[in-house]
């Protein structure tokens, strides 16, 4: 069923408050933020290898780079850089360029266009795997999805997976065309691939064997994102939060107040994360179902690219770089 969002108003809430206007309520604390930086030299180093792909914060207080070239940690510790090399080719095609990067477990999972990457650690060790989808007309990499012992990557010719002890590449299931700026979001267990497209919330069936997805959703503004952080789906605009049930049905309608824009999200089982345009970030625990405010010296931005936060870290792509952000207090 096709739902519009203009005609939806039951379940309306707002968690976003208005706080260049209304102010913070008096038990609200506007949180402090620090920004990290590398050396000089450490930073051109990265430099050489941006624009940055994609990011992930790990346990070990770092952040892992996907460059074009490189994979890169970030220890926060000592403030230094540790490059694994993936791609020898120092002009690399697009093609060949790193796209995504994930924990998946002790290792990380990168993928370019048309390779995985699993890399494990003490002692290092890259194993790499090549889709073999090199007749296909494109061949664009859309994402990775992790479970314990499994790894899906959603490509333009398919949904690929590898399990974790075979370790070996197959293709799952093939599915319509993927335009070049969907996102998309893999659905494992129901075999189920939300794509967003514009203004419009698709769903492809692979149970059922559809010929082309189905429209769920058709909104007024453009979708910027889509999430699963348990068992339900958040789809959002720069304007409004939908929170869908497993068949996409809409649940309840999250406006955004007054003129403020939401350019950033990253919402994950225990805390919800939400970057507006006037810089202010907004944190949502749920499970002491709390909120946190900062403001956050970002400087001028052309481009946001992505936002990944675990617990008071914050990792950013802003104009193709990554950086990185320690709210105040004790998390």
């Amino acid at each position: 069923m096709k739902y519009h969002l203009l005609f939806v108003l039951t379940g309306i809430a707002s968690l976003f408050l208005s706080i260049p206007k209304a102010g913070l309520a008096k038990s609200d604390k506007l949180l402090a933020s620090i920004e990290f930086s590398l050396q000089a030299y450490q930073q051109q180093r990265l430099n050489m290898d941006m624009p940055a792909a994609s990011i992930s914060l790990d346990r070990q207080r770092g952040l892992w780079i996907a460059g074009k070239r490189s994979v890169w940690k970030w220890n926060f510790e000592n403030n230094k850089l540790f490059e694994i090399n993936l791609i020898k080719n120092e002009q690399p095609k697009p093609l060949e360029t790193l796209r995504h990067i994930a924990e998946w477990n002790d290792d990380l999972i990168v993928t370019s266009h048309e390779k995985l990457y699993k890399i494990s650690f003490d002692p290092l060790k890259v194993l790499e795997f090549q889709a073999t989808d090199q007749a296909h007309p494109r061949r664009l990499s859309f994402g990775i999805h992790v479970q314990k012992n499994r790894i899906f990557w959603t490509k333009s010719s398919g949904v690929w997976s590898m399990n974790l002890k075979e370790q070996i590449l197959s293709k799952l299931h093939a599915h319509p065309p993927l335009h070049d700026k969907d996102q998309i979001l893999l659905d494992p267990q129901l075999r189920q691939l939300w794509i967003i497209r514009k203004n419009k919330l698709l769903a492809y069936d692979y149970q059922q064997a559809a010929q082309k997805p189905q429209t769920i959703l058709e909104i007024k503004y453009p979708f910027t994102g889509i999430m699963r952080p348990d068992s339900e789906i958040i789809a959002h605009t720069r304007h409004t939060v939908l929170i869908l049930n497993s068949k996409g049905n809409i649940k309840k309608t999250i406006p955004v107040e007054g003129k403020r824009k939401l350019v950033l999200a990253d919402i994950h089982a225990g805390q919800h994360n939400y970057l507006f345009h006037d810089r202010f970030l907004e944190i949502h625990r749920t499970d002491s179902m709390d909120s946190l405010y900062s403001k956050v010296k970002l400087g001028r931005v052309r481009k946001a690219g992505q936002m990944v936060a675990r617990k008071n870290m914050l990792g950013l792509i802003l104009d193709g770089k990554p950086r990185v952000f320690q709210i105040e207090g004790r998390w």
